[in-house]
């Protein structure tokens, strides 16, 4: 028996590649200067799918997070443009490009 499941914001690309990618807030889409978060997903099925799109989803909510407190402290939800650049690793979960971080962490 085979049970078939559709991940939220997991869309198969040709070649049978997969992605995950979710739109960001209005307000936050402001701050960022992108509309999606988009990030190719290394897995194609099974657990570990589920795995990378679980992490994926956590990560998405802290740049939300971090961009709304961002928008927040300037008093205007308009900013800098912030480009996120996605590393793949080998082995951990995916990790937002320093660059940015060091720039949220500087201001």
């Amino acid at each position: 028996m085979v049970v078939m499941m559709k991940l939220k914001y997991v869309d198969e690309l040709s070649g049978g590649r997969k992605r995950f990618r979710r739109r960001f807030p209005k307000a936050v889409a402001g701050v960022l200067g992108e509309e999606f978060f988009q990030v190719p997903i290394k897995a194609r099925e099974g657990v570990a799918l589920v795995k990378e799109q679980e992490t994926l989803l956590a990560e998405y909510e802290k740049i939300v997070a971090k961009a709304k407190r961002k928008g927040a402290g300037q008093g205007t939800l308009t900013g800098n443009r912030a480009s996120l650049v996605i590393g793949h690793h080998e082995a951990g979960p995916r990790k937002v490009d320093d660059d940015l971080s060091r720039r949220w962490a500087a201001e």
